[in-house]
């Protein structure tokens, strides 16, 4: 069965797991550890332990040193099942994704602008139809869906919950408990585990899979340094501590700040074109005013303005000759 070209080749050893029956969901976890860590353990421990299909690595212990940040293995064939998601993973592909390790899930990082980019490519491709051309014949990602007019085989949306059936798009938390809906499938036997935390779910949601349907219609995707979140919160008003506002994200305020910026240089660009005009209208004004005899102008109206008073002088006169013409003639009568 085909590979990642986005991630690398690192298999775990001699394979025991059993086959896989369906792909249908692509699930995103997080580690609460370091891709160098967790890469490590899944070595030690092979197919007889607990793996996941892919891992992506983060800017965080073990992985800065080695610059791992947006560094994915593939350490599963895609033809047998990884241990990621207990009930589902007959039909599950996963992928774990390094952070910061926090002793509280609250306290997991937002995933950098390179793991978006990372895991946006491999979910991409898991979607695609050419990534499952070598599945079972009678699997609905062989034969594909439709989508946005588009052939795929899965689904670049979001899945409801943990229900059988389900195709799409997951984060582990759906199957599990209390999150887990009434006849969910049960993706973890840990009770309350946040995974992959606030943070990434709503990047899930607003970045990865926005970015991963752009991929699928064969549009330019945003590169790392590109990658925004905009929450729709209004940015802090010169607010340092984020205690203040708790959703508040800097990215946010940054792209907040730069849309503001960029409707002021538009009214500034649009103040220079009309005072170039202008100075340009000056200038035409100015080469006329140049070639202007004003000595001769100013005789020319004054002259006309004799002819015209002498216009008005004589035919004053006339009006009052015929004036007097009438009176003798009523004197007359």
């Amino acid at each position: 069965m085909k590979r990642s070209p986005h991630a690398e080749w690192d298999p775990l050893g001699v394979q025991t797991q059993p086959a896989m029956r369906a792909h249908n969901i692509i699930c995103v976890h997080t580690m609460v550890g370091y891709l160098t860590s967790t890469r490590t353990m899944f070595k030690q421990n092979g197919y007889s332990g607990t793996e996941s299909h892919y891992g992506v690595g983060g800017i965080w212990g073990g992985d800065k040193d080695k610059d791992w940040d947006g560094k994915a293995f593939q350490w599963q064939s895609r033809a047998y099942t990884a241990d990621a998601n207990l009930k589902g993973n007959p039909y599950i592909i996963s992928i774990e994704t390094a952070d910061n390790a926090p002793a509280k899930a609250s306290d997991i990082l937002a995933w950098t602008p390179k793991q978006v980019e990372k895991i946006a490519q491999i979910i991409a491709w898991e979607c695609s139809l050419s990534a499952h051309s070598e599945c079972p014949t009678d699997w609905t990602c062989r034969k594909g869906v439709e989508w946005n007019g588009i052939r795929v085989a899965i689904p670049p949306v979001l899945v409801a919950d943990s229900k059988p059936g389900r195709r799409g798009i997951g984060y582990h938390r759906q199957g599990i408990d209390p999150w887990r809906v009434s006849g969910g499938d049960s993706w973890s036997t840990a009770r309350g585990k946040e995974c992959p935390g606030d943070r990434r779910i709503a990047q899930l949601k607003t970045q990865v899979i926005p970015m991963v349907q752009q991929i699928l219609k064969g549009e330019d995707m945003a590169t790392a340094a590109e990658v925004w979140n905009f929450d729709g919160i209004d940015p802090p008003k010169r607010e340092t501590d984020p205690v203040a506002n708790p959703k508040w994200q800097p990215d946010s305020y940054l792209r907040h700040t730069l849309d503001a910026v960029d409707a002021v240089a538009k009214d500034v660009n649009d103040a220079l074109a009309q005072v170039e005009d202008n100075r340009d209208r000056l200038i035409d004004l100015s080469a006329r005013m140049d070639g202007l005899d004003v000595l001769a102008v100013t005789q020319a109206i004054a002259g006309a303005g004799d002819i015209a008073a002498n216009a008005v002088r004589a035919a004053g006169e006339e009006l009052l000759a015929k004036l007097d013409a009438i009176r003798v003639d009523i004197n007359r009568g």
